[in-house]
């Protein structure tokens, strides 16, 4: 059973506050010691304290302005998954002349299994529309 409410659960809310506050570290501190996370349209995986890189880079050297918008949360157990909007500036994210500068935003998903014993997250997952950034930033026509 399925459950979705107004009400947030605590690590959620610190997920998106470590990514609101440009905090790798925090965001690390949510997952479990071998906690993966992926964002699978560009492939990329972060592993244990490889999260921590991956957040500071994204929200520092790739992106500028970067800001989450949580839109709904659903929970079951060990799975959860919430509904977002990210909004950001493109720094070098896309490469190009034309792209650098240009603000995005999409629409997605993030997956999570959870480790309910110890409060922490052991994988997540994003999903998004990669042709809605490139669009955005004028890679793609749009």
């Amino acid at each position: 059973m399925s459950e979705t409410s107004s009400e947030v659960p605590a690590w959620v809310d610190a997920w998106i506050a470590a990514w609101d506050g440009h905090d790798g570290g925090a965001l690390a501190e949510l997952y479990t010691a071998d906690g993966t996370y992926r964002d699978v349209p560009t492939g990329l995986v972060a592993k244990g304290p490889f999260i921590a890189g991956f957040a500071h880079e994204y929200a520092e050297v790739l992106t500028q302005d970067l800001r989450w918008r949580l839109r709904s949360v659903a929970q079951a157990g060990e799975r959860a998954h919430i509904e977002w909007t990210l909004s950001a500036t493109n720094v070098t994210l896309v490469p190009g002349d034309g792209a650098a500068g240009r603000p995005f935003t999409v629409e997605g998903v993030t997956t999570f299994e959870l480790d309910v014993a110890d409060g922490r997250i052991r994988a997540s997952a994003d999903y998004y529309d990669q042709a809605t950034v490139l669009r955005a930033l004028g890679v793609l026509p749009g």
